[in-house]
């Protein structure tokens, strides 16, 4: 059995550039081909003989040495999907005018392939791509797909599997760790050939190892606070010969022993039961998606930047005398009451000349005059020496970004007051 059998990544992502909706969209690796196709997915199944079947999510198709027929539509604006629709934006690659616009597809499928040791092309012979948008034709075809499909690749067709690094602000993930005979590698994965493992550390560098020279392959959660299924995109279905698939997460992978029979797979399952799984007895290894993925995504904020619950917060001035704090406008970000009469408030702020996991500000709730067309909102010492709205949890990211989380009883006007600046941010609470 192939030594690397779930090295396939678990957790990290890439953007997919161009092709993809927006720079937020998220694939989990990239397949390069020798032949130039682009994938972009993630390996579905590995059958450790070689043989690997990607998802795919989109892909730039090479098609060079085949005989293929082609046929193109002119699909109005109207009648175009999503996917097409938001790259065409991206892109600029409408025809015609605003209110007349449409945008040419096409549906390829290969009729006879020149190559005949070409695995990938051999594989396509016979089956259509349709709905793609052709960018060159003729001796050789090149197009881009937008929908899902499902490619059988050896890694004879394969250049690399890459992944990017993750971004600053993702703070789930799975960390991997690679133990050799000389030394133990840990970071995120960035990818593989056939014969080669990379990567990504802490120090900015990427180690790039043998794959014969791995012992022993395990994977953790990154954030702390988050259980493990919260933090991988996806779940290992563990296809095991004479018994039941065993599905969870991938946690070791161990290739000491000289035979398969003497190796094993350890797969942590949702309900915390570790199990091991012989090298000899798997038959494949599948991918499914995880619908327990909830990844934590942090912000970065400027000075005095404030957010609630994810919305961009207002300040206001105050004017105080005799003990009242006055307002001197409220434009609060508006929550739908929460269940139970609970509320929950997130205020994230910038930690940066403040200190790891202060506390800014005190909420306090709002009491208002009616004593002019507009009403004035204001709040008293007593208020806040009574208040009783304090967080229930408090953190600073590694960005320096705080988050402080309360919980909120009940529903009206409130005030976020940070004393040393002298501003306030009003929360309102639908009744």
């Amino acid at each position: 059995m192939e030594k690397t059998i779930t090295t396939f990544i678990l957790g990290a992502v890439l953007c997919a550039g161009s092709i993809h909706a927006a720079d937020n969209d998220l694939v989990y690796q990239t397949a390069t081909l020798k032949n130039g196709t682009v994938l972009y997915g993630y390996i579905q199944q590995n059958d450790g003989l070689g043989t690997l079947l990607f998802q795919s999510d989109s892909a730039i198709v090479y098609l060079e040495n085949v005989e293929a027929d082609c046929s193109d539509r002119v699909v109005p604006e109207g009648q175009v999907v999503q996917q097409w629709r938001e790259w065409a934006d991206r892109n600029n690659k409408w025809e015609g005018t605003e209110g007349s616009r449409s945008l040419l597809l096409s549906d390829i499928s290969v009729r006879t392939v020149l190559a005949k040791d070409d695995n990938f092309l051999n594989k396509l012979k016979g089956k259509q791509a349709a709905n793609v948008k052709v960018l060159e034709r003729g001796v050789k075809y090149k197009y881009i797909e937008m929908t899902p499909n499902t490619y059988s690749l050896t890694w004879d067709d394969i250049v690399a599997i890459s992944s990017e690094r993750r971004g600053k602000t993702m703070l789930s993930g799975i960390v991997a760790t690679y133990h050799t005979k000389g030394g133990t590698y840990e970071g995120q994965y960035a990818g593989e050939t056939a014969t080669t493992i990379s990567l990504y550390q802490a120090n900015g560098v990427i180690q790039t190892l043998a794959k014969k020279d791995v012992q022993k392959y395990s994977y953790r959660a990154l954030n702390a606070k988050q259980n493990i299924f919260e933090q991988s995109m996806l779940l290992d279905v563990v296809n095991v010969r004479n018994s039941s698939p065993v599905t969870g997460i991938v946690i070791e992978q161990n290739y000491a022993g000289g035979k398969d029979s003497e190796n094993y797979i350890l797969v942590q399952q949702e309900s915390g039961v570790i199990q091991s799984v012989k090298m000899s007895d798997i038959v494949t290894i599948s991918k499914e998606n995880n619908s327990k993925y909830s990844p934590k995504v942090d912000v970065v904020l400027a000075e005095k930047e404030v957010r609630i619950n994810g919305n961009p917060a207002k300040s206001s001035k105050l004017k105080v005398k005799k003990g009242v704090y006055t307002l001197e406008s409220y434009d609060p970000v508006a929550l739908e009451k929460g269940a139970d009469n609970l509320t929950k408030v997130e205020v994230q702020y910038s930690a940066v000349g403040i200190g790891q996991n202060v506390e800014v500000f005190r909420l306090v709730p709002l009491k208002k005059t009616g004593k002019s067309k507009k009403p004035v909102f204001f709040f008293t010492d007593e208020a806040l020496g009574s208040s009783v709205y304090r967080p229930i949890e408090i953190s600073t990211s590694v960005n320096e970004t705080t988050t402080a989380v309360y919980n909120l009883n009940g529903g009206g006007a409130f005030v976020l007051y940070d004393a040393k600046n002298g501003v306030a941010h009003g929360v309102y609470v639908k009744p």
